[in-house]
C-alpha cells in the first residue's frame, strides 16, 4: 500500500510541475553543453581512423549562433588505446525539428588538428524547464559517417 501511495504522490508532483513541459526554443543567451557519444556498432569498423569521440563539453551562444567546445577522443587501435582531445568551433542554424515542439541545430564545425573527419552535425533539441534546459540528441549524420549517436543537455 505504501509503494502505491508513494507512486501516486510522485505522479501528482509531476502533474503540477512544469519542469518537464516542452517550452519554446530560446533565441538568446548561452548554455553550457555536456554530451556523451555512443557507438553500438563500433566492432564493425576495424580501422577507427583518428578514433571515436567519447564526450564533449561546449557552449552554445544563441545570440551569435556559434558553438565552441572540446571533444575527448579515444583510439583503440594497436596494443594500447590512446586518448586525445580537440577543440572545435563553428556557426549553427536553428530550424524546425522532427516533431512538434522540437528544433534542429545544424552546425558546421572546425576541429583543431583535423581531429575529426566530418564537419557537419545536426542535433535534435527539445527545450524544457521553461526554456532553461535543452535536451539534445544527435540527428542523422552523413551516410557511411560511422559516427555513433550523442545525447546531452545544454543548461542556461
Amino acid at each position: 500500500m505504501r509503494l502505491r501511495c508513494a507512486a501516486l504522490a510522485a505522479f501528482c508532483l509531476l502533474g503540477i510541475s512544469n519542469a518537464f513541459a516542452v517550452a519554446t526554443m530560446p533565441t538568446t543567451g548561452t548554455c553550457g553543453f555536456l554530451g556523451t557519444l555512443q557507438y553500438p556498432f563500433v566492432y564493425l569498423y576495424p580501422n577507427p581512423g583518428p578514433g571515436w569521440g567519447m564526450n564533449i563539453i561546449a557552449t552554445l551562444n544563441l545570440d551569435t549562433k556559434t558553438i565552441n567546445g572540446n571533444i575527448v577522443i579515444q583510439n583503440p587501435a594497436g596494443p594500447n588505446s590512446t586518448e586525445s582531445q580537440a577543440s572545435f568551433s563553428g556557426p549553427f542554424t536553428v530550424t524546425a525539428g522532427p516533431f512538434t515542439g522540437s528544433s534542429t541545430i545544424n552546425a558546421t564545425l572546425t576541429f583543431s588538428n583535423n581531429a575529426i573527419g566530418r564537419t557537419s552535425f545536426a542535433w535534435n533539441v527539445v527545450p524544457v524547464n521553461g526554456g532553461n534546459t535543452l535536451l539534445m540528441q544527435e540527428g542523422p549524420g552523413p551516410v557511411g559517417g560511422a559516427d555513433g549517436g550523442m545525447a546531452g543537455v545544454c543548461q542556461f
